[in-house]
């Protein structure tokens, strides 16, 4: 009978980040610091508005204004803006 070869294992490559890199990376409140382009901000708005309007039936009409309102403010504050 034949000796089975041994397949050895990959290695495990890990990647480290220094630690003032790390903290670099972070906004004072600790969480990572998101940027976004303002036609990127305003796709998210675009799509929030449109999702609070059909999450509110989407058949009152008139409350595009306040739908804009809503989202825009949700949205910065997800991303941590203002």
């Amino acid at each position: 009978m034949a000796a089975k070869s041994k397949k050895t294992a990959a290695p495990i490559v890990r990647k480290t980040v220094s630690v003032p890199a790390a903290k670099a990376a972070l906004s004072g409140s600790g969480k990572p610091k998101l940027v976004v382009s303002q036609q990127e901000l305003d796709q998210r708005i675009r799509d929030r508005a449109y999702f609070n309007y059909l999450n509110r039936g989407a058949c009152e009409s008139g409350c595009a204004k306040q739908d804009w309102y809503d989202a825009e403010k949700q949205v910065r504050k997800e991303l941590g803006l203002r």
